[in-house]
């Protein structure tokens, strides 16, 4: 799958370039994986901290890779730790 694509004629008029649309993106921001999970900024935030959850921080940016985010939400979920119990 090519990450850009381009469309030129040769006439120059008719330039048409596509790329990833912001819901394909790898890694989003803290406030995108809001919007994607439905959770709180301190919620995300939180999970920041717990060893695992898949993400990077560079400086102060956090980004948190979108697929593999779902599927550690996924399976967190049901571990006695997400529901309180230790």
């Amino acid at each position: 799958m090519a990450l850009l694509s381009a469309k030129i004629s040769r006439k120059g008029s008719d330039v048409e370039v596509a790329s990833f649309a912001r819901d394909k993106k790898i890694m989003v921001t803290v406030q995108e994986f809001c919007q994607i999970s439905g959770m709180s900024d301190r919620q995300v935030r939180q999970l920041t901290h717990i060893e695992g959850f898949p993400m990077i921080r560079s400086g102060w940016k956090i980004l948190i890779h979108r697929e593999r985010a779902i599927a550690w939400l996924a399976d967190f979920a049901g571990r006695p730790e997400a529901m309180g119990v230790r």
